[in-house]
């Protein structure tokens, strides 16, 4: 799933005439950490749910630290886990998946733009309304 998401985006960046390979790699990195914070924060807040509605077991992350702090917390970690995932999408992996996907043709269809969207979009929305609903 994420090779995919990774190479829709570098795809889409490697057509551009002012980047190049690796800027287009450090971009789909980027966007596939995005993708993969939504889906943890999706998977937590379903745990969040069954927890608090099945035995009322509040997890939430409350603590009396102020908004600036927590940030400076978060940074450090989506630092390494952006360069977790790049590191991970190397020179070798990259043109791996270019071979793989070059053999379909028409890969922007309506059918992958759809998935990326729905990647993106469906866990979103159903985190929202689980945290919504956990709420104690």
């Amino acid at each position: 799933m994420y090779s995919f998401i990774f190479y829709f985006i570098y795809l889409g960046q490697i057509s551009q005439k002012n980047t190049g390979p690796w800027v287009a790699r450090c971009i789909a990195s980027m966007i596939v950490t995005v993708f993969l914070f939504i889906h943890l924060c999706f998977i937590y807040s379903l745990i969040k749910f069954i927890l608090l509605s099945l035995y009322d077991i509040n997890i939430a992350f409350s603590s009396g630290k102020n908004h600036t702090t927590k940030i400076l917390f978060w940074y450090p970690i989506a630092l390494v886990l952006i360069l977790v995932v790049f590191k991970y999408f190397n020179k070798k992996r990259v043109n791996q998946m270019v071979e793989n996907y070059k053999q379909k043709q028409f890969y922007y269809s309506f059918y992958n733009i759809l998935k990326f969207i729905l990647m993106f979009i469906l866990p979103l929305i159903i985190s929202i309304w689980l945290t919504k609903h956990s709420i104690s």
